[in-house]
């Protein structure tokens, strides 16, 4: 929806309001800082004055990851080898029951060629610093959900988080 003016209200009356960015997409000014066990409501205004609302839901508190675990595996769609990110949590009140992550990446990796000169003020001079050696780092591109509603227990368990195939550089040297 293009032109609608949209917020997120909590109950206790507080206003965040998002901005179009691009065509279709809100976001907001700034960090948001839920409270837990207050309720937020999203209010939208469509350019031609059609209300919506969601429902309010409450901020509920989060479950510790209880652990994060990894295996090496065939991705047997691909013929890969790599490792099989996974991880655990529960929430012992029972009262969660519906999970999303997101992850962070970052490796070491070395360029091809390694840089023994720089071009400074005019003149070609020998570098002092090392560019062979490089980090990257990444995000979670994809939107990550569990549930265990459908269980007697508030338990996810190995829950395939992220794969990292060893075709990539990633798997070399370090990862994290």
């Amino acid at each position: 929806e293009r032109g609608a003016k949209t917020a997120l209200v909590s109950e206790s009356g507080e206003q965040d309001d998002r901005y179009e960015t691009t065509p279709g997409v809100y976001e907001s000014n700034g960090p948001i800082h839920p409270i837990v066990g207050e309720g937020y409501q999203l209010q939208i205004r469509t350019g031609n004055n059609k209300n919506y609302e969601s429902e309010v839901v409450t901020m509920r508190d989060t479950p510790p990851i209880e652990e994060v675990s990894f295996k090496l595996e065939e991705k047997p769609s691909a013929g890969l080898m790599g490792i099989q990110f996974y991880v655990s949590t529960q929430d012992p009140n029972n009262d969660t029951w519906y999970y999303r992550w997101e992850w962070e990446e970052t490796w070491i990796f070395r360029v091809a060629y390694r840089a023994y000169l720089k071009y400074e003020d005019g003149d070609i001079k020998s570098r002092e610093e090392n560019l062979y050696t490089c980090w990257k780092s990444g995000r979670s591109t994809s939107i990550e959900v569990a549930t265990s509603k459908s269980l007697a227990r508030d338990i996810i368990n190995e829950y395939p988080m992220y794969y990292v195939s060893s075709e990539t550089d990633r798997l070399r040297e370090r990862y994290s």
